[in-house]
């Protein structure tokens, strides 16, 4: 990412092996395109290629593309002719297919709540893009939370009378997000904040994972700026931004694992795009109206929510491929704000978390500490010296964490209020609950794989193992080893492709790498 500010044009390029990227026209008076370059629909990373009157050449954003991501082309290009057999038939990796194409259409239903509140501009964004999305059972459901206005309600039955609108009085993101599930019956449930603008192979990407693997329970999904033109907007970029990187992650608790090594679930997705099994929410709460937007916590309602799964068990999936835009803040006070309040909300949500499971206490305490002594401060010193952060953003979100400490119990009080104020069932305090039960520990569950032949989906042992330990080979030369937390779980073609790539893929990748760049350089004439 560039440091230094200027109105950047963001697009989304489509590489396709076989082909150079295009020469992109009329670009405008931007001095740099920055580009979300995508192979089978999976977003690889970020190309910056300078923009010479109102163009950007096709040829020099391939070459940055294949200079800056060829590892990440290569890795895809495994995991996609692991999944469907390319790799087993000998195949070249750039025969295979998009993942995303492929496999019997899902029987799932989808149900996608926008919680939204006087913002009509964003939410017809949104709306728009979601429109688009090519998924049959799709219900769409906007919940207007308190509004001041009728605007909400005149975009959607105007401009989208097939999407269901529906109005929440009590203030809060919790309150209109417990709202949808009680509205919906689909078997999924989906979250879009309202300033965010889905991908049109969203929902499919999302639906697939679900379909594919029965313990996942969670989707989160990558998080692009829509725009950059303002530097605050950059600079929210150069903070971190909502992108939690372009390889899909499986996370799951291990048994006997510290709350410390899973708590901190900010680094594991965002709110602003997010799908859950709808049964799950029931099964572990629903959302706590003491934190979220609106309330005195000002954040931390989904990184409350990701923990209670994790904790009871449930697999989160980060998937790229279920790519969203959003829409940053467009001036520093704006983002000042936001960033205090990531810190409140992180440790609101910390507060409530070790009221209501007293066995994470010692490992949440070491987490929070260690956010505020030494994650924080290290922040903080680094904008001292760096041009990508800045002092006052970082000193903002230290504050807040600094604030959020004690947040938790005010932020309950007010909540009790508010419920007693619009009729709203009666709020107690986190009962202290018990851990779940933890499975006796079973024998390490041994498989072996070889890579010559279709990769297999895996049925649980007979032991319901918790760790599988999976021998890969390829014909008769031994390729190595990977380890994975299955939970007891049926393991999908897509996960098993991402553990052994994730696992082996630098060994793969020696094995194919003459093979792989003679591909490339044929398709694209550079190498």
């Amino acid at each position: 990412m560039r440091t230094a500010f200027g109105p950047r044009r963001v697009v989304e390029l489509d590489l396709e092996i076989g082909r150079p990227l295009p020469t992109l026209e009329d670009v405008g008076d931007y001095g740099c395109l920055l580009g979300i370059v995508k192979l089978h629909g999976v977003p690889l990373g970020y190309v910056d290629a300078p923009v010479v009157r109102g163009r950007c050449s096709g040829r020099t954003l391939t070459e940055i593309t294949l200079r800056r991501h060829e590892h990440a082309i290569v890795r895809r290009l495994l995991v996609d002719a692991l999944i469907d057999g390319t790799f087993a038939r000998g195949l070249p990796l750039t025969a295979s297919r998009p993942c995303l194409a492929t496999g019997s259409p899902s029987r799932l239903s989808l149900t996608v709540a926008v919680c939204t509140r006087n913002r009509s501009q964003d939410l017809a964004r949104c709306l728009d893009s979601l429109e688009r999305l090519d998924y049959p059972l799709l219900d769409v459901l906007v919940v207007d939370n308190a509004p001041t206005d009728s605007q909400t309600e005149h975009v959607v039955r105007s401009r989208h009378p097939g999407m269901r609108y529906i109005c929440e009085q009590t203030p809060g993101t919790s309150w209109a997000r417990n709202r949808a599930v009680r509205e919906s019956t689909s078997d999924l449930l989906g979250y879009i904040d309202d300033d965010v603008v889905v991908g049109p192979v969203w929902a499919r990407a999302v639906v697939r994972l679900f379909d594919e693997n029965p313990g996942v329970m969670v989707v989160t999904g990558f998080v692009a700026p829509y725009e950059i033109e303002t530097p605050a907007q950059q600079w929210f970029e150069d903070h971190g931004g909502f992108g939690r990187g372009f390889a899909r992650r499986w996370l799951q608790r291990q048994q006997g694992q510290s709350p410390a090594t899973y708590g901190n679930t900010g680094t594991f997705g965002t709110g602003a795009n997010m799908t859950f099994r709808r049964a799950v929410v029931r099964d572990v709460g629903m959302f706590d109206p003491a934190l979220g937007g609106g309330t005195v916590a000002e954040g931390g309602e989904d990184l409350d929510i990701f923990f209670r799964v994790l904790r009871a068990g449930g697999t989160l999936v980060y998937e790229p491929a279920a790519m969203a835009r959003h829409r940053h803040r467009l001036d520093e006070s704006g983002l000042r704000n936001q960033l205090t309040g990531w810190g409140l909300g992180m440790h609101a949500y910390l507060g409530r978390s070790m009221r209501a499971y007293p066995e994470t206490r010692p490992g949440l305490a070491g987490l929070r500490a260690g956010q505020l002594l030494l994650y924080h401060p290290r922040r903080v010193a680094a904008s001292l010296v760096s041009s990508s952060l800045r002092l006052e953003l970082t000193l903002a979100e230290w504050r807040g964490a600094l604030a959020g400490v004690r947040r938790y119990g005010a932020s309950r009080q007010r909540a009790r209020e508010v419920a007693a104020m619009y009729g709203q069932p009666i709020i107690d305090d986190p009962v202290e609950q018990v851990p779940p039960p933890e499975r006796s520990l079973r024998p390490l569950r041994k498989l072996r794989l070889d890579l010559s032949e279709p990769l297999p989906a895996v049925a649980p042992g007979p032991d319901d193992s918790d760790l599988v330990r999976i021998t890969v080979d390829y014909g008769k030369r031994r390729l190595g080893t990977v380890t994975m937390v299955s939970g007891g779980h049926p393991i999908s073609r897509a996960r098993l492709g991402d553990v052994i790539v994730s696992g082996l893929g630098n060994t793969l990748a020696g094995l194919l790498r003459d093979p792989v760049r003679a591909e490339l350089r044929a398709a694209t004439s550079l190498w």
